[in-house]
């Protein structure tokens, strides 16, 4: 009867390797190619920090508009906005191609 269940231990661990080496050589394969990609958009993109010495000269002037207008409060006002019309357009689009009396 041991036997019997080694022999089909035997066959399912040679499954579960012959997976894990596949999943391990497609997994390979795909962090090689992201790799690659994001390196060359990273040296694609400019280095600016150089840029960010030059904002300490704006720094007064939101401190006295932030007095006027809470710019953190508007800040996220204005994300939220903006994540809204992201999510509501394409809504909207694909409601008005499966339900063609909506629009």
């Amino acid at each position: 009867m041991d036997f019997i269940i080694d022999f089909f231990y035997n066959i399912y661990r040679w499954v579960v390797s012959l997976f894990s080496s596949c999943l391990s050589w497609f997994l390979d394969i795909l962090s090689a190619f992201c790799e690659s990609v994001l390196s060359s958009i990273a040296a694609a993109v400019p280095d600016l920090s150089s840029y960010w010495s030059s904002m300490q000269v704006v720094q007064p002037y939101t401190a006295l508009v932030n007095q006027w207008v809470a710019l953190d409060t508007a800040l996220v006002l204005i994300s939220a906005y903006f994540v809204f019309v992201g999510v509501m357009i394409p809504t909207k689009l694909i409601i008005k191609l499966f339900v063609p009396t909506v629009g």
